[in-house]
């Protein structure tokens, strides 16, 4: 019936003849946002980092210079690292492996990442320089973050499993711990706080929503006691990562209906929510709308 180039879904049709359905074209690339990222507060446009739509799961080093994401563009997803102020870029350590979650030390030296190699996945270390990757996790699913003095990694226990908890490896030693879990649900995307007292994350509470909570960190588990939510229970949020400061927690949210940037303005002592989120920037336009990334993606 068609032979369209977009994606065709939703089709309805009626007694008289007509046919009507939606066309949808997905192309996920990385943009910057200019900020006060202190105040949650957008300094310009938006601007677009990739061309090819085949970009995904960004993070940046502490002086904003070097970025780091996953790119299938040479057939496999491997690692990419971008110089921000020329826009080059260049695959780190291009192999046949699935590789994924990549994350930058705050200097900019390393990159750390998951691959999926014969069935099993570890975690591995590269210089931004590039050269040969050192594996220092076997059996490990993804990082999440590092802290800032490059020795300690936050990263996902059992990733595809309902209840996915968050831990911390050595990264000299290789001794690994569980830190964070839960007994109803799943926990995504930890990072460290910049003085690296706390760990911002986001749980999946099937059927309810996804909060972010905010956890002390102190080299050991940390009962759910002593979470703080940061936001609406009954709302879909991902993503959370802390402003340079530590007294906002940045995150997207469908808070008003579409898939946007919010911030919440943290106590700088406790971490407890001060005030209602802030919208920091609206994706409603169809061109650079969210709504149908894989959150995977983010």
């Amino acid at each position: 019936l068609t032979a369209g180039t977009e994606i065709e879904e939703q089709p309805a049709a009626a007694g008289a003849g007509r046919l009507v359905f939606s066309t949808r074209a997905v192309n996920v690339d990385l943009w910057m946002l200019p900020a006060n990222t202190r105040a949650g507060k957008p300094l310009g446009d938006l601007r677009r980092l990739t061309q090819d739509g085949a970009a995904q799961l960004p993070t940046v080093s502490a002086d904003g210079r070097l970025m780091t994401f996953i790119s299938p563009r040479l057939g496999n997803p491997d690692v990419w690292l971008q110089d921000l102020d020329s826009g080059g870029e260049a695959a780190l350590n291009p192999t046949p492996w699935i590789e994924n979650l990549p994350v930058i030390s705050r200097d900019g030296a390393r990159v750390f990442y998951s691959s999926l190699q014969g069935g099993r996945s570890g975690i591995y270390s590269i210089s931004t320089q590039g050269g040969i990757p050192e594996r220092i996790c076997e059996d490990c699913d993804g990082p999440t973050d590092v802290s800032a003095d490059g020795r300690t990694l936050l990263f996902q226990f059992g990733l595809n499993n309902p209840l996915a908890s968050l831990g911390v490896l050595d990264v000299a030693s290789g001794r690994r711990m569980e830190i964070l879990k839960h007994p109803r649900y799943g926990l995504y995307r930890g990072h460290f706080s910049p003085d690296g007292r706390w760990v911002v994350f986001h749980a999946d509470d099937p059927g309810r929503g996804t909060p972010v909570f905010i956890a002390p960190f102190h080299q050991g588990p940390s009962p759910v006691s002593q979470w703080i939510t940061v936001s609406d229970r009954t709302v879909w949020t991902d993503a959370p990562r802390w402003s340079p400061d530590g007294n906002l927690i940045y995150y997207f949210s469908d808070l008003d209906g579409s898939r946007c940037i919010w911030a919440q303005r943290l106590d700088p002592l406790t971490k407890r929510p001060l005030g209602a989120p802030i919208a920091v920037q609206h994706l409603h336009s169809r061109q650079r709308s969210v709504a149908a990334v894989n959150v995977n993606f983010l």
